[in-house]
């Protein structure tokens, strides 16, 4: 336990001076508010996630869950008659037990550049509030632990001016989906791309506890899909995809890259996934290989689905004999249907395009 309380101290001690990093998720494709706005209301009706990730629970902890765990909640609507698209995210991270957390509601909104049947560009803004808070009592600093390593003498480090900040934070993104044909020999299939990059953090806001300015870093993320069907043109609608997928992020000196294949079935979807902590694949920035496996259930009758994820990052890194691995838990529901303000799918007509998702 003391190990949580030393990484916790050298966290927020750190906030004089290094810059933080916002948490990363292994199934970023099921989490897309988090990170880029211009995903609101890019697939079709109103689209739920919840997602819970659970960081290196090898480290003790006195919670069910992991001591550094980061959970999200998020819904987003699609209007076409408006070519708008309005989604809220709810994020709750933990470090060290909740001696270290940030919450944050956002808000979003995108908006249809280019809305046709075979092409959609949307730009989208997220504005979010955003409370982060320390509970000093509970963290044990070195100075504090004599030669029988017990806690018996008051810490010199000087107290936080706060142990409880606000600020606002706001971010930006763009995402384009666009469909094209393939032709092999006598047959002809679909190809989806959904590209997207977004900049967080526009107005780097101070998050600092002590009279010290320590600004959150811009954050910069890629997100690239395509989604190959491996249905005939002249076949039912598209329902089984190979998926490559890539996303890229910079935040100050943090970088991640993360390589996946997937594969996407009516009942079920999964594939392997290769992060790196460059994109230069050197062995030395090798981080973790991810597995995931998602149950998909369908219900047309009741104009609802709902799919079940799981993933496992086996961690490759230095620090995988301390550590063990990460896991992940996602819940996505869909309400295909549903719009609000538009009505019905029967009065929207058949002119845009109706976008896979994951």
């Amino acid at each position: 336990m003391k190990t949580v309380f030393t990484i916790i101290a050298i966290l927020i001690l750190g906030y004089k001076n290094v810059n933080a990093q916002d948490p990363t998720f292994s199934q970023f494709y099921n989490n897309p508010l988090y990170y880029n706005p211009g995903f609101t209301g890019l697939y079709e009706g109103l689209n739920i996630y919840t997602n819970i990730r659970n960081q290196w629970p090898k480290i003790p902890s006195q919670k069910m869950t992991s001591a550094f765990s980061t959970k999200t909640i998020s819904a987003d609507i699609n209007s076409h008659c408006i070519r708008s698209g309005f989604g809220l995210l709810l994020i709750d991270d933990n470090e060290g037990e909740g001696r270290l957390r940030t919450l944050a509601l956002s808000g979003s909104y995108a908006f249809k550049i280019v809305d046709e049947k075979k092409i959609t560009i949307q730009a989208g803004f997220q504005g979010s509030i955003v409370q982060k808070k320390i509970d000093w009592e509970r963290l044990e600093f070195s100075d504090q632990i004599n030669k029988y390593n017990i806690n018996v003498i008051p810490s010199t480090n000087p107290s936080p001016v706060d142990e409880k900040i606000y600020y606002p934070d706001f971010n930006f993104g763009v995402v384009s989906a666009f469909e094209s044909l393939h032709k092999k020999r006598k047959h002809r299939t679909k190809k989806y791309w959904v590209v997207g990059a977004s900049v967080s953090h526009l107005t780097q806001p101070n998050q600092a506890f002590f009279n010290t300015a320590s600004q959150l870093p811009l954050k910069y993320c890629v997100q690239i899909s395509l989604f190959n069907s491996l249905s005939q043109i002249k076949s039912t609608a598209d329902k089984n995809f190979l998926i490559p997928m890539f996303i890229w992020e910079k935040q100050s000196e943090f970088r991640n890259a993360e390589f996946g294949l997937f594969t996407k079935t009516p009942w079920i979807s999964g594939g392997i996934g290769f992060r790196d902590q460059r994109w230069f694949l050197l062995e030395e920035h090798y981080d973790a290989i991810v597995f995931d496996l998602d149950i998909n259930v369908d219900r047309p009758k009741d104009s609802y689905s709902y799919k079940f994820g799981l993933s496992f990052d086996k961690t490759i890194s230095k620090l995988s004999g301390s550590t063990w691995g990460t896991i992940e838990l996602t819940l996505k529901i869909s309400f295909p249907d549903v719009d609000v303000i538009c009505g019905e799918p029967s009065s929207r007509g058949n002119k845009h395009m109706k976008c896979p998702n994951y």
